[in-house]
């Protein structure tokens, strides 16, 4: 069974058998409901790894396959064939900032002013932990290591994964963020544990985004950093598996101070950003993830789909395209 959803969410009990299809297409490897109101991807192989992405405000699972499908090409064959993505749907709740009306919504929004607005921080930490019951489950009842964990999400989705991160209680695989921005984010010293500083984090975000402006992620992404001891390193397309081997030996070598407990190294923030993205996903962002990917739960390698794949002229720290954080 899934795990117990947040208090005050609405889903009927579930009314699918969890073999039932969610699509026309057919095929082990093929987007089909497992279980009541997640739509996912079962690993083609032995199951080996677990990537839980969710969708942001008022979309659904659904909206996450054109992005898994692009990140299964382009993951290496061997971790391809062992990872299951699973793309729950949020809860249908009455959301503030949209006229009361319902929509599905990881948590409520009282408005959209992201940067200055008060946030729901019992609905946050309430879909924080539906989404850590979610990561037992796979550790219980499928045996995957949290260390073979990924959690990730789309705008708001990313949101409940930032807040999970800061306040995780083991060390998971990885976290990403996609056009995303970090709810409570005065709040991160207070709120975080010592592991929130050992996952490694992806966020990509859009230089176009009109509903997370960029200055205010940029700025977000670096004070997150800051506050969990992480390592930040701002990265123009595209990622290569070369300069994740570096992040990977700093970590597991405890270079440099670390206010985790346990003396592992800092786990990197990396911040890939995109000029002609919006408020979306793109073909290149995804490529990164891939690689991103690959570096934390494969072996590194990058599968080249459709003429991307590596390539040379990432610029790290500081460098990259004229951006400016405000």
């Amino acid at each position: 069974m899934m795990p117990n959803l947040p208090s005050g969410t609405t889903h009927p009990p579930s009314s699918v058998p969890s073999s039932s299809p969610s699509s026309t297409t057919t095929g082990p490897t093929a987007a089909r409901l497992i279980d009541f109101n997640v739509t996912g991807f079962e690993a083609p192989g032995t199951h080996t790894a677990t990537v839980i992405f969710l969708h942001g405000l008022g979309g659904e699972g659904e909206n996450l396959i054109p992005a898994v499908e692009g990140l299964r090409l382009r993951l290496s064959p061997e971790l391809a064939s062992g990872v299951k993505f699973l793309l729950p749907n949020a809860p249908p709740m009455k959301v503030t900032g949209n006229g009361g009306f319902t929509m599905q919504s990881w948590f409520d929004v009282y408005n959209f002013d992201i940067e200055n607005r008060e946030e729901d921080a019992v609905g946050l930490a309430g879909a924080a932990d539906w989404l850590n019951a979610f990561v037992d489950r796979e550790v219980e009842e499928f045996g995957i290591p949290p260390e073979r964990v990924v959690v990730g999400g789309l705008s708001q989705g990313g949101a409940v994964v930032c807040r999970a991160l800061v306040g995780s209680e083991r060390r998971l695989g990885g976290a990403f963020m996609l056009c995303s921005y970090v709810p409570l984010r005065r709040r991160v010293l207070e709120m975080k544990t010592p592991f929130a500083s050992q996952i490694p984090l992806f966020w990509g975000h859009g230089i176009m985004d009109a509903q997370v402006a960029f200055p205010l992620a940029l700025r977000s992404a670096k004070q997150l950093a800051l506050d969990l001891d992480m390592t930040f390193l701002r990265t123009s397309h595209p990622l290569t598996p070369e300069s994740l081997q570096e992040d990977f030996k700093r970590q597991s070598e405890g270079t440099g101070e670390s206010s985790n407990s346990s003396g592992a190294g800092k786990a990197t923030l990396r911040f890939c950003y995109y000029g002609d993205l919006g408020h979306w996903f793109s073909e290149e962002e995804i490529s990164d993830l891939a690689v991103w990917m690959n570096g934390i739960l494969g072996n590194g390698r990058y599968k080249e789909v459709g003429g991307v794949g590596e390539a040379e002229g990432e610029e790290e720290g500081e460098a990259g395209m004229d951006v400016d954080d405000g």
